[in-house]
């Protein structure tokens, strides 16, 4: 993980290495942007550098969205049924 990337939940901290699997992590405060696509430049930026970690280190790489659900916002009437 880089030294400057947001820690993940603990749980993905304990179950990468096991699986042998680097996450590459970003947070969903990365997300906000005044600039119309930048967010998603930096997206297309994270999963070009967890492709180069697969390739250098041989290992399988993920990239995890620290609280994607905070960063997407809320969609009223998306979902089917209720939980």
């Amino acid at each position: 993980m880089h030294p400057d990337a947001p820690m993940p939940h603990p749980k993905v901290r304990l179950v990468c290495p096991g699986f042998r699997v680097e996450a590459v992590v970003m947070s969903a405060g990365e997300l906000e942007h005044e600039w119309a696509g930048t967010p998603g430049r930096l997206i297309r930026e994270r999963y070009k550098k967890a492709g180069e970690l697969s390739k250098v280190r041989g290992k399988f790489s993920v990239l995890m969205i620290n609280d994607i659900d905070a960063g997407l916002g809320h969609f009223d009437n998306t979902q089917v049924g209720r939980w």
